[in-house]
């Protein structure tokens, strides 16, 4: 009989950390994408990465998750609502 050639070595993954939206992380959405929001819309690529290059939020693929819960009704984006925030 032959060996295998394939590794039976486990490969070690790196965990990461994952943590909740803040406040500020959400509204910070709203305020830039909120529009598509409501609209049930998903921004484009480019001005998911200007939001990224303009206030330091997240990654690209985390704001289009987040979006995309929003959309898919899995978030309810009315905690994030303009009035929630007014005091």
């Amino acid at each position: 009989m032959q060996k295998s050639a394939v590794s039976t070595d486990t490969v070690m993954k790196k965990k990461h950390l994952k943590r909740r939206w803040t406040d500020i992380e959400n509204k910070q959405l709203y305020d830039a994408i909120g529009k598509d929001i409501t609209a049930k819309k998903m921004p484009c690529g480019k001005r998911i990465a200007e939001l990224v290059a303009k206030n330091g939020l997240r990654y690209v693929a985390q704001i289009r998750t987040q979006v995309h819960n929003y959309i898919s009704g899995k978030l309810s984006y009315s905690v994030v609502h303009e009035d929630f925030f007014k005091s």
